[in-house]
């Protein structure tokens, strides 16, 4: 199954964060590059828009809601949405894959050890904020 059917069958939180990981972790040969680049970021818009409308954080991540300083987490989703966003060639697509992967790590690492969300998936600001477990 490709990441565009897992995003049109809405798979769970966990299933697009594990999938995001995995081709960030390991981007596979140089030549598929552009192809990987083009997954992750549908994976990550799943990620995004199921977080920006309320949706269950993943099980893993432990964020902490009364924590202040999302500035940092904010700032690593930037990076993030702006490199998988890019497109080019070989070259310029296995670079995207190392940077997206650097700050998605950063990201996670944040959202895993009691840091606060990153602004966009923060649903203090437009409603209420995402709980694990909830949907």
């Amino acid at each position: 199954m490709n990441a565009e059917n897992l995003i049109l069958e809405g798979p769970g939180i966990d299933t697009l964060v594990r999938d995001l990981n995995a081709i960030l972790t390991d981007p596979g040969h140089p030549a598929h590059a552009a192809v990987r680049v083009r997954r992750a970021d549908r994976l990550f818009s799943g990620i995004d828009r199921h977080l920006r409308e309320g949706g269950a954080l993943p099980v893993e991540w432990r964020v902490d809601a009364d924590v202040s300083g999302s500035e940092d987490a904010t700032a690593a989703y930037d990076m993030v949405s702006e490199e998988l966003r890019s497109r080019g060639d070989v070259i310029a697509s296995w670079r995207v894959l190392g940077e997206a992967a650097y700050w998605w790590d950063a990201l996670t690492s944040m959202l895993t050890t009691g840091g606060p969300l990153p602004e966009p998936w923060d649903g203090r600001r437009g409603g209420s904020a995402p709980s694990p477990g909830s949907a």
